[in-house]
């Protein structure tokens, strides 16, 4: 009896204690950690949630430190050996899953090492083309690039990004030929397409949405399962032959693993709060973005499905990149 009443003190003492520490949480800086250099979709999600969770958070402060490398591997490696205390937050993409079976070999696990707190937002992507591209449909895109003795050159932002996987993936549905052309960046390859040196895109809204209104570039379709506010007209892929594609970027909060749950709830319910307030949701608009707040269950259940997705795509397209 005298063990069991311990015990039983002690897990009281220890409850008691966690939750002190969640209704005291944050009681000093909190670090967003991005895995890309600034500037990119992740970044500016980021610097929008630091400083609205600074106001909400009893003015404490949030900040975002950028670590890029290896297609973002090298910064999420990083906020997964990090002390799961709620202190350092994962400001993560569709990469994050997948990424485990794009290369070889990654120093983080998807499902052990990370509890995810919220997804955000979600944008979809554009298949553009330059005015130059004979091709005012997908069906005619299709069969310039099955008739292209080299196969159509696309641009990306690199090598195992999204991007690069929406057109590999349409390449393999339509049975399109091609050309992988990749860059430091988006900005590059939007330049690019824009000057001619490449024929097409899979870009972000955001990224080509004003080249597309000033007829620099030519939009026939979005890649997202539903139309997109942003080019409301403009079919979807899955609307013209290719009922199962779907492509787009989500970004959603992690934390390490094992953060306690009271922090996890705190986090996603303030997140949740931002995302869902009207200021902030015409904000994201105006940036390209569409604001997708989901609680935690529903964005773990769009990790995992995710993460088995990508494995059968990206082994069954046979992409791999060496370490």
């Amino acid at each position: 009896m005298k063990r069991l009443f311990l015990a039983a003190a002690l897990f009281v003492v220890g409850f008691s204690a966690i939750t002190a520490n969640a209704q005291s949480y944050p009681d000093r800086p909190v670090k967003f950690l991005v895995p890309y250099p600034p500037g990119g979709g992740n970044d500016i999600l980021a610097r929008v949630l630091a400083e609205k969770l600074s106001e909400r958070m009893d003015g404490q402060r949030f900040f975002v430190e950028n670590v890029g490398g290896a297609g973002g591997n090298v910064g999420t490696a990083q906020a997964a050996r990090a002390a799961p205390d709620g202190y350092t937050l994962l400001m993560a993409n569709n990469s994050f899953v997948m990424n485990p079976s794009l290369y070889k070999s990654v120093p983080f696990d998807v499902t052990r090492d990370f509890a995810p707190i919220a997804m955000v937002s979600s944008i979809p992507m554009v298949l553009v083309v330059h005015p130059a591209v004979k091709a005012n449909s997908v069906a005619e895109l299709v069969a310039l690039a099955k008739a292209a003795p080299d196969g159509l050159t696309y641009g990306t932002p690199g090598t195992g990004t999204p991007q690069h996987l929406a057109a590999e993936v349409f390449a393999s549905r339509s049975g399109s030929k091609l050309r992988h052309v990749p860059y430091r960046g988006t900005g590059p390859a939007v330049q690019d397409i824009l000057g001619g040196q490449i024929a097409l895109m899979f870009a972000t809204a955001a990224s080509v949405e004003q080249h597309v209104v000033a007829g620099s570039l030519r939009a026939l379709a979005i890649t997202s399962k539903q139309r997109s506010p942003a080019f409301p007209t403009l079919p979807t892929i899955a609307e013209l032959g290719y009922p199962d594609y779907e492509a787009g970027l989500w970004y959603g909060v992690m934390a390490p693993a094992k953060t306690p749950e009271a922090v996890l709830d705190k986090l996603a319910n303030a997140i949740h709060a931002i995302s869902a307030e009207a200021s902030v949701a015409k904000h994201l608009q105006s940036l390209g973005y569409e604001a997708k707040p989901l609680d935690r269950p529903a964005f773990s259940k769009v990790v995992i499905d995710d993460l088995g997705f990508w494995r059968k795509t990206i082994s069954a397209l046979g992409l791999t990149i060496d370490n």
